[in-house]
């Protein structure tokens, strides 16, 4: 008997404020002590964006408005597979709260600060880098008429200068 291979479905708030990056610090796991954009596992009853959103709120205190995709993995392993989702999330000036639960720090950081942060998850400072480095560069919602509702998503590349 073969085990059943299983996906698991991660996403990520990436919140840029005068170019800095929010980033929070784990407080268990494997990942204890260790700095990350915030995030977690997407739930069945919610769209990626949503995901995103919560686990901001969850971790950060913070919510926002997301402004599209800025990157995507995928990985495969024996027991199956993953996708984690990154979103450029727009907030306003409101500090950072850490839950204390999941994240006991919350901070942002300058791209010199990011280069030189330790321990950090190496995909969460290669994201922030990528988008301090291209701004404005994502993938953003896009109406797909007589589908696009608030469980029907899609993201495309972002048309730059055409309406």
């Amino acid at each position: 008997m073969t085990a059943t291979k299983t996906w698991d479905v991660g996403v990520s708030a990436v919140v840029v404020r005068d170019e800095r990056v929010l980033f929070v610090r784990s407080t268990y796991g494997d990942r204890r002590g260790m700095w990350t954009l915030p995030g977690g596992y997407a739930q069945h009853d919610e769209t990626l964006d949503q995901a995103a959103l919560r686990e901001l709120r969850e971790e950060a205190g913070l919510g926002g408005e997301p402004c599209g995709i800025v990157s995507v993995r995928t990985r495969v392993t024996e027991e199956g597979g993953a996708v984690f989702v990154s979103f450029h999330i727009w907030c306003d000036g409101s500090e950072p709260v850490p839950d204390g639960y999941e994240v006991d720090a919350a901070q942002f950081f300058d791209r010199e600060e990011l280069l030189a942060l330790n321990p950090v998850m190496e995909l969460s400072r290669q994201i922030a880098l990528a988008v301090l480095a291209a701004p404005g560069v994502e993938l953003v919602e896009t109406d797909i008429p007589g589908r696009s509702d608030l469980t029907y998503k899609a993201y495309t590349v972002k048309s730059l200068g055409v309406e």
